[in-house]
């Protein structure tokens, strides 16, 4: 499986005239990944190529990749299965916890905390809210306290504006944290959504839990930046 990747690693999907023989290894993978849920080796996969992105030439290269689609089609279909299909483990929780964050640190640090890739950063948010859909708040209660940890990286270092030049990498995090908030909402939040029942079932339950245990500490998280930022421009 590792050679498959790595020999799709340099095949874009924006090329229009592609082989058929990559065409046709990548349909392959693609129905070889989504069959054994190997979604661990995908996970690490994009992981690891996303901490070893140090330009925003290789950003592009990687986002584009077939590679690239075929981990994260791997990834999403195996957070997406309903309950009712394949009933969750608590074994796969950790594992999934330590996706997510590992990969918001990767996407934030990654180009010297320059990346500007719109796609992985949706794809970042994507699997969050869908994880979090998944698992919070019975069997993934910190999910929330885990991702707000990772401010905690900048808490004692002063803040000077523009975020952009002086902490590119906290501003990455403000931008993928309200990426992923948007992402929730239109989950929970959003009257028009058509839902089943079980689906409705479960906003209720993510929207009252978050209401009680973390939506404080995200305001608080947010007011703190903001205000060390404001105090900074004085």
């Amino acid at each position: 499986m590792e050679l498959y990747l790595d020999s799709l690693r340099n095949v874009s999907m924006l090329t229009e005239h592609e082989s058929v023989v990559n065409q046709q290894k990548l349909i392959e993978l693609i129905e070889h990944l989504s069959s054994t849920q190997n979604w661990e080796f995908c996970s690490s996969f994009l992981v690891e190529n996303l901490e070893r992105c140090d330009s925003v030439t290789a950003l592009n290269s990687f986002q584009n990749s077939a590679a690239f689609f075929v981990c994260c089609r791997s990834i999403e279909l195996f957070i997406k299965v309903p309950t009712a299909s394949r009933p969750l483990t608590l074994a796969e929780v950790p594992k999934v916890s330590a996706f997510i964050t590992r990969w918001i640190r990767a996407f934030i640090s990654c180009c010297s905390g320059h990346a500007t890739s719109q796609i992985i950063k949706k794809k970042v948010a994507q699997f969050t809210c869908l994880s979090i859909i998944r698992y919070y708040p019975q069997h993934w209660p910190t999910a929330f306290d885990e991702i707000l940890a990772i401010f905690s990286n900048f808490s004692d270092r002063p803040i000077t504006p523009p975020l952009s030049k002086s902490h590119p990498n906290l501003a990455s995090l403000f931008s993928v944290f309200l990426e992923i908030l948007k992402e929730l909402d239109s989950f929970v939040l959003n009257r028009d959504a058509q839902l089943t029942s079980e689906e409705v079932s479960r906003a209720n339950s993510i929207k009252d839990s978050m209401r009680v245990t973390c939506l404080p500490a995200i305001i608080h998280t947010m007011t703190q930046f903001m205000r060390n930022l404001d105090a900074s421009e004085h």
